[in-house]
Parts: structure tokens; C-alpha cells; sequence
């Protein structure tokens, strides 16, 4: 499209509006619109007046000064607009030459003592020119009516056109569908460029302009028949020579400046034309950007590929340098401008109608935002715009599985999967189909790359503000850290070189130099259950199995899950090695992707070893009680053992009623009514405890990434025992594990150093029974 500056008669309406029929367009004709209905009131009461002057011969000279001022109004009343539409009209055509018109006004305030009879003059000067704009006002409805016409006609051929099946895309009738949609838009560009002219005709003649041409007429009659006043007029000749080659100038400025718009709209519309001849020639290939994935897909129509074109691969890797180039450029001048906007079917997740799609218009821009709205509401006001979260997203092609028997055959569509919601959209050809999808990709993978990059610094807001202090909390939401939330035992993070020794420390773990799944170099993200490294594509895939598989954490976004020492130890002691002689143990050298490896190979591997257990390790042996061998496994803190059983899908959930745990029930109990018989408290054989109350009890170097690994993969953190009902907070204070207390703490809160025990003791009253809490920290949780 033409850089040109847009034409001053079009400055009413935004710059790009004008080129794109999008809501900012439809809102701008509407408010055009009333703006000249106000104005028609102007230009009645304009012209009423100068109906009166003909009519009151007797009057002449007080209808003369009435005259000048109503001139005064008019103008006024013009320039009043700035304010109610933030100076919108200032630089139109019809706003300059109202301005004009003061001198006009005092002009006839001079010859209210010398006017004659002008009734036939007056009709002829300025009562014809106004009626031309009564006219202009009349036709603008018309072009109104045919322009919403013909919106409607190309939504219903558009409509029709997007329900073909895929497998009858060559047929007679898909192409005769195609071919009246072409028409359809034709038509509708058409007469949305009828509809532009009309508005500019209409603000030409109705803010100024077409009075401002009465006028110097007017005066030239007056110069004629007056030579009584010609001394008086003769002062303003020279201003109106001025006026009258502003008219001259303006006329041309508006011709050249209509030429110029529809210059630019035809190029649009052929470079538009252009870019559909390509697609039909682009074979669509799956990008290779982070968070990709492929399954499941909707078939589409194949694509004939043409070496006159790039191929599908290098479109993608070619759009992706340029949406890196754009935030690149936005991250260093805090300007943010828009990589992809434009019209996209969304699938409704609320409705009750099986195949309920909406409309709506998406903007993706250069600082990671998708944002899209609604259709324009009645009263001019747009719906509440939404905001889709990129950076924990990811993207995939077709209609999920619960919708595909529904609609099994819709054509171009995808989905943006983020951790709110999925975003089931379909585009209206494959041209925009590749140009969203490659936008979204490119976008997606710029800010992974630029997270990754981030180590301790501040991050930086949208408003370009520093942010010290605050990272991202499970949700994928900002919060500051060592606040109340804080609830975690925490090494000092604000030293930059103390967390990046804590980040160190955890890949010269044996195998964290590499990916867990892949083996590619300097693996940067997290997954906190399983205590193993993943690079960015295999954290994609892990975010898509969800959560209850694996939890991903960046090392260097997620800088509040690494003040954790239970976490930090846990992954000491575990580490890739270790969880992929657990997780691999039945996989052969061929089953594992390398690093360079296609996206959709990693995803089924990853999905094997994770989801199926396909490579995984055997228990040792079938257990005929629940804590042999798990029950020592985590008495004696042996992470290894217990991750067999993580690997194993064994519950952490269960309560445990062995022998063993009946003895550490009784035992604690014990310590806690101070040594005394508690024979009466209970039958042992219905006490029964978890294996987070174990965990809270044991002290020895690797108990907290014991119980950081229980709790990790579902163990409970408010599970009362029985028959004392006590939780595993109570144990931990009664057997003065204050580490293990302040972990327990980060997850049940308030809730949890509340709760009481049959007793109807809280955890303080068990850690003030042995004297005063020299941990400040843990007594203000505690309290």
C-alpha cells in the first residue's frame, strides 16, 4: 500500500480504516454520520435565515446583524467539533474554510445600514447553494443502504463458501460459490468506496465549504449593485480574492487527494489478489517453532506446489525473522506496532449450539498481545476487548476430538491452547489460514527465545516500566516475591550471583547438561514433579500432556520456585541421569530423538515415555505391603527408590494403615503428651497415617527433598491422621522439623497452621511445648 499521507478530505476517519473494512471503519462512518445530521440542524438554521432577509425588506438592517449573526454561530458551532471528536475534523477540508467566515460575519455587521432589496439576489447566491447540500445529505442515505447491502450479500456468499466440504473443494459448485464470493467482495469494496466518497462529499458541502462559496458570491453581487458601499467592500476584496483561490486550491486538493485514495485501494485489492494467487501454490508445511503440535489435524484440500514460490517451510521461517525483527525493534523503542490483524471465525466454548461460530476481529502485535473483540454494538461502543497469553501457549491444527464429530470436515481451522482456555478459530482461506498460523508460531517462539535470555535482571512492563521482584506464579500471573504468598523455606535471591550458582548447581546434575528427551545442549526449563532438565521444545510438549503429568518451570523466568531448598536439593539429588534409568530403561537407541529431531517425532516420544510408560522400569517386586519397600524408601529418604514408584503411577494420596504406620502414630503421640501412656487414645489397628506424616517427621540431609518430591506428585499436605487427627504440620512440629514445617506451610497456608487436632491443639501450642521458637520466620507463619 502507498506511504502516502491519507487525504486531507478522509482525515476524518483513521488512516488505515479507510483501506480495511474492520470495526474501526464502521465506527468512524457511524460517528460521520451523526456529526453530519448535527450539522444538517446548522445548515437549516443557516438557511432559514437567509429565507427571512429576502422576506423582511423592512427589516433589512436588524436582519442583517441577525444575518452576521447566525454567521457567527455556524462558525462557532463548526469549530466546537475539535472538542467532541478530539480534533478529528481539524485538518478536513470544510473545517479549514469555516474558519474563513468570521470576516464574513463582521462584514455584514458593517452594511446593516446600506442594504437594498436582495430578495432575487439572495435566492440565486446562497438559497441554490444550500439546497446542494440538503441534496448531497439526501444521496448519502442511499449509499448507506446499498453499502450495508452488499455487506450482507458478501457475509452470506462468504458464509456458504466456508461450510464446503473439504473433499468437494474442486468441484463445479465449490467454484461457482467461489466465484459469486469474489463477485460478493467486489461489489462490497465497491460500494464501501461509493460510501467513503459520499461521507467526503457530504463533509465538503456541509462544514463550510459550500456557504463559504454563497458568500463570495454574495459579496460580488453586493460589490455590483452597491456602489454605495463599494468604500466598505473594498476593504475586504482582497480577502475575498483570498478565499476564492482557497476554494480553487481546495477543489484540486480534493480531486488529486480522491485520485490518490483510489490509487492506493486498487493496489491494495491487487496486491490482495496477488497473494491469493500464491497460496493457491504454497504447500502447507508444519513450522518447527516451540509449542507446535500436530495431532490432531483436520484434512485439508491438497496443495499443488510450484517452484515459482517459497515453500511452506521457508514462508514460516521467513515470517518468523520478521515477527523477531518486530519485537526486537518493539523491545528497544517501546513502540508497539501490529504484525497480523484482520477477520476470524471463533468458535464458541459457551453456547449450547454444537456448531455456534462468531465473527470477530484479532490483532496480534509486535509485544506478544492477541487481542480480539466483537461486533460493533448499536451504540457505537465496541465489546470488551480479550487478551490471549502467548507465552504459555501453544498451537495446533484442526478441531479438537469433542468436536469432530460434529463438524468433521471445516476447513482452515486451528487452535491457540493456552492454560485458561483453548481458542478453537477458522480462518476464511488458506492464504490467511498460513499468514495466522506462521504470525502466531514466529510469535511464540520470539518470546520463548527472549525469556530463555533473562536471568535475574528486571523484567520490563508493556508501559516500559521496571518490574524488580517479580516473577511468575503457577497461574502464568506477576506477583511480587517474599510476600505473604511467600510461605517457603528460601534461599537469598536478590543477589544476582548467588541464583546464578543455584542455576549452575543444578546443571552440573549428572545428564542436566542435556535434555531429558532429546539431548540437546543447556536445557532451560524445568519439570518440577519428575526433577528433570528439558529444552524449550520438549517443555512445549510436556505443558501439552498437562500437569498432572508434568509441571514446567523455567530456571530463569520462575526465579520464586527456585528459592526453594527442598526444591533446589531435590533435583540435586535426582537429576536426568537418574530419571531416565528409570523412565528409558526399556528404550533402545532408535526410540530417542536426537536434537535435531522433526517436533511431531519428539512429541511421540515424549507422550511414550511420559503418558504410556512405554520405556519405563518395573517395580522390583510385586508388594504384599504398601510400605515395603515404599514406606522405607521414604523413611530413609532414598529419592532414587521412591521416584521407581513416581514411574511406577503408585498413589501418594492413600492413607497408610501398616504396622509401621500405626508404630510412628503411636510414637509421635507419645512426644506429644510427653512420654506419657496412650494406651487409651486408640486401637492401633485403626491408626493409620500418610507418608507426608513420615516425611515430616525424618531428619536427616536429604529430608526435605523428600518430602519436595512427595508433595510434587500429589502426596497430601492437610491429611489428618487417625485416630489423633492430626496433619503432617503437627508432626512436623512435635518432631521439631522446622524446615519441614515452613514446607508444609508454603502449601497450606493459613488453613493448615489453623487446623486442630482431637486435642484441639493447633501446630504452635506442639512447637511452643518445647520452649520458645528461635525461627522468627516459622512462628510468624505459625501464628
Amino acid at each position: 500500500m502507498s506511504a502516502h499521507a491519507p487525504p486531507a478530505a478522509t482525515r476524518l476517519f483513521h488512516p488505515d480504516s479507510i483501506r480495511l473494512d474492520s470495526p474501526a471503519f464502521r465506527r468512524d462512518v457511524q460517528l460521520a454520520q451523526a456529526d453530519l445530521e448535527k450539522q444538517h440542524a446548522a445548515v437549516k438554521a443557516f438557511h432559514k435565515t437567509i429565507q427571512e432577509l429576502q422576506a423582511a425588506y423592512d427589516k433589512a438592517s436588524s436582519l442583517e446583524a441577525s444575518f452576521a449573526s447566525s454567521l457567527d454561530t455556524f462558525v462557532a458551532e463548526t469549530l466546537s467539533y475539535k472538542k467532541h471528536t478530539h480534533g478529528a475534523l481539524e485538518h478536513t477540508v470544510g473545517y479549514q474554510s469555516a474558519a474563513k467566515l468570521t470576516a464574513f460575519a463582521e462584514l455584514f455587521r458593517e452594511l446593516s445600514a446600506h442594504r437594498e432589496v436582495l430578495s432575487s439576489n439572495m435566492n440565486a447566491c446562497l438559497s441554490s447553494k444550500m439546497s446542494q447540500v440538503d441534496e448531497r445529505l439526501a444521496d448519502l442515505k442511499d449509499y448507506q443502504k446499498a453499502f450495508d447491502k452488499s455487506s450482507h450479500d458478501y457475509d452470506v456468499t462468504r458464509d456458504k463458501l466456508l461450510r464446503v466440504d473439504a473433499a468437494a473443494s474442486t468441484s463445479k459448485h465449490t467454484q461457482q460459490l467461489e466465484t459469486e464470493a469474489e463477485t460478493s467482495k467486489t461489489r462490497f469494496d465497491g460500494n464501501r468506496m461509493a460510501l467513503v466518497t459520499a461521507l467526503s462529499d457530504a463533509c465538503l458541502t456541509a462544514f463550510g465549504q459550500t456557504p463559504l462559496e454563497a458568500m463570495v458570491d454574495t459579496v460580488g453581487v453586493l460589490t455590483r449593485y452597491h456602489t454605495k458601499v463599494l468604500g466598505v467592500l473594498g476593504g475586504l476584496s482582497s480577502y475575498v480574492d483570498e478565499c476564492a483561490n482557497h476554494v480553487d486550491a481546495v477543489h484540486e486538493e480534493y480531486k488529486t487527494s480522491m485520485e490518490r485514495l483510489q490509487d492506493d485501494m486498487m493496489l491494495a485489492d491487487s496486491s490482495d489478489a496477488l497473494s491469493r494467487s500464491a497460496s493457491m501454490n504454497l504447500e502447507l508445511v508444519e513450522p518447527t517453532t516451540p509449542g507446535f503440535s500436530t495431532a490432531p489435524s483436520t484434512p485439508h484440500a491438497p496443495a499443488v506446489s510450484s517452484p515459482s514460490f517459497e515453500s511452506g517451510t521457508q514462508r514460516g521461517e521467513r515470517v518468523r525473522m520478521e515477527v523477531e525483527a518486530r519485537m526486537m525493534q518493539t523491545r528497544a523503542s517501546g513502540v508497539v506496532t501490529t504484525t497480523k490483524e484482520g477477520y476470524l471465525l471463533k468458535k464458541s466454548t459457551n453456547s449450547y449450539r454444537a456448531n455456534d461460530w462468531k465473527r470477530r476481529y484479532f490483532r496480534l502485535d509486535s509485544a506478544g498481545n492477541l487481542t480480539y473483540q466483537g461486533s460493533h454494538k448499536a451504540n457505537g461502543k465496541p465489546e470488551e476487548q480479550t487478551t490471549v497469553l502467548l507465552l504459555l501457549s501453544t498451537i495446533k491444527l484442526g478441531i479438537d476430538d469433542s468436536s469432530r464429530n460434529a463438524e468433521p470436515h471445516r476447513r482452515f481451522v486451528f487452535r491457540v491452547v493456552s492454560p485458561e482456555r483453548t481458542y478453537t478459530l477458522q480462518a476464511e482461506n488458506e492464504r490467511d489460514f498460513s499468514a495466522w498460523v506462521d504470525n502466531i508460531y514466529g510469535t511464540i517462539a520470539t518470546m520463548l527465545n527472549l525469556a530463555t535470555s533473562v536471568v535475574t535482571s528486571p523484567t520490563t512492563n508493556a508501559s516500559g516500566n521496571a518490574e524488580d521482584g517479580r516473577f511468575l506464579d503457577d497461574t502464568g500471573k506477576h506477583k511480587h516475591a517474599g510476600g505473604a504468598d511467600d510461605r517457603n523455606n528460601t534461599v537469598e535471591t536478590d543477589d544476582a550471583a548467588a541464583y546464578a550458582q543455584t542455576v549452575s548447581r543444578l546443571r552440573s546434575i549428572p545428564g542436566n547438561d542435556v535434555c531429558a528427551d532429546c539431548g540437546a545442549d543447556e536445557p532451560v526449563w524445568a519439570s518440577l514433579n519428575l526433577g528433570l532438565l528439558v529444552c524449550i521444545e520438549c517443555s512445549g510438549i510436556h505443558r501439552q500432556i498437562g500437569v498432572h503429568i508434568s509441571k514446567v518451570r523455567s530456571l530463569t523466568l520462575d526465579t520464586r520456585v527456585w528459592s526453594s531448598k527442598g526444591t533446589v536439593h531435590m533435583f540435586e539429588h535426582i537429576g536426568n541421569s537418574v530419571s531416565n534409568a528409570l523412565w528409558e530403561a526399556n528404550a533402545t537407541a532408535r526410540d530417542k530423538p536426537a536434537p535435531g529431531a522433526a517436533l511431531a517425532e519428539k512429541e511421540r516420544f515424549v507422550r511414550a515415555k511420559y503418558v504410556d510408560h512405554a520405556y519405563a522400569a518395573a517395580l522390583p517386586s510385586p508388594l504384599s505391603r504398601f510400605d515395603d519397600p515404599l514406606w522405607a524408601g521414604v523413611k530413609d529418604s532414598k529419592l532414587d527408590a521412591v521416584l521407581h514408584f513416581v514411574v511406577a503411577r503408585t498413589s501418594f494420596g492413600d492413607a497408610v494403615d501398616t504396622a509401621a504406620a500405626a508404630s510412628l502414630v503411636r510414637e509421635t503421640n507419645q512426644r506429644a503428651v510427653g512420654g506419657g501412656d496412650d494406651s487409651g487414645d486408640g486401637d492401633d489397628d485403626a491408626a493409620c497415617c500418610s507418608l507426608t506424616h513420615l516425611a515430616a517427621c525424618i531428619d536427616n540431609p536429604s529430608s526435605d527433598a523428600m518430602l519436595e518430591l512427595l508433595l510434587q506428585n500429589g502426596a497430601p499436605v492437610d491429611m489428618a491422621d487417625k485416630p489423633h487427627l492430626r496433619t503432617p504440620l503437627h508432626y512436623a512440629c512435635i518432631w521439631q522439623r522446622d524446615d519441614a514445617a515452613k514446607q508444609l506451610l508454603a502449601r497450606g497456608g493459613r488453613e493448615l497452621s489453623a487446623a486442630k487436632d482431637k486435642a484441639g491443639r493447633t501446630a504452635l501450642d506442639y512447637a511452643m511445648m518445647h520452649g520458645s521458637i528461635t525461627d522468627e520466620q516459622l512462628f510468624v507463619l505459625l501464628a
